[in-house]
């Protein structure tokens, strides 16, 4: 079963608020469970590695050239490691304190090899609200927090040339914020290697808020569940008339 089958295994029901205002009843509510969603992307979230091979590094940078890093679990295999997953309404992504980085290149005429630990790195969003000018109504929407990458250059271990350290660590830096981006982008070079079956959730649930007239977490935290409102399907409303 993929993980957009599992997404769907939430609870979907119609509902009627009945002190709500006729044009403001919930068509139906849509509930996703939480730990179902974690699971399905815990089984494949670490193939997400695939993607972040061989980065070029300070690629337009005068002394150095062919420098290249790739990621990948400071401990543990490959295959069983999980990243850190948040489904809340004021941070919704991923994190570890798990990974690290290698990397070779040549700096000015003479090879040199690089390694270190990302202590903390995080993509998230958070909840806000964006006026929908077409339908006429304040939709909510997740935007984008800066993405968190913690290397300490005194961790960074470089061997064969006289690199600036933090120099570098500020090259990785913009390397992996570009590269990311390139694949939410959908750079098909970098999208061949992600695996988007684990980042459907998530694209899923950031495009359904848009349309929904109010989005929470249950009490219990087990479900995220969304209300859509009559007045968000404008298509919706003229059938309702009839």
């Amino acid at each position: 079963m993929n993980i957009a089958k599992l997404l769907l295994l939430g609870v979907l029901s119609m509902t009627r608020a009945e002190d709500a205002p006729a044009e403001r009843w919930p068509v139906f509510k849509a509930r996703a469970n939480i730990d179902t969603i974690k699971r399905g992307t815990h089984a494949r979230d670490h193939v997400a590695f695939d993607a972040f091979q061989d980065v070029p590094v300070a690629p337009s940078v005068e002394g150095y050239s062919d420098v290249k890093m790739s990621l990948s679990p400071q401990s543990g295999s490959v295959e069983d490691f999980d990243f850190d997953l948040s489904m809340k309404l004021d941070d919704l992504g991923a994190e570890s304190r798990n990974v690290q980085f290698n990397g070779s290149g040549v700096y000015n005429g003479s090879p040199f090899t690089f390694s270190g630990p990302i202590d903390h790195v995080k993509m998230s969003y958070y909840q806000t609200s964006k006026y929908n000018s077409i339908h006429k109504y304040d939709a909510i929407v997740f935007k984008e927090r800066d993405m968190v990458l913690d290397i300490n250059p005194s961790k960074v271990k470089v061997d064969g040339a006289d690199v600036n350290v933090e120099f570098l660590v500020s090259e990785i830096k913009k390397a992996l914020t570009k590269h990311k981006s390139e694949i939410q982008d959908a750079d098909q070079e970098h999208l061949k290697h992600f695996p988007m079956d684990i980042a459907m959730p998530y694209v899923f649930f950031f495009y359904a808020v848009q349309f929904s007239q109010d989005v929470s977490i249950t009490p219990d935290g087990k479900f995220v569940q969304l209300d859509f409102a009559w007045d968000h399907f404008p298509f919706l409303s003229k059938l309702k008339k009839h």
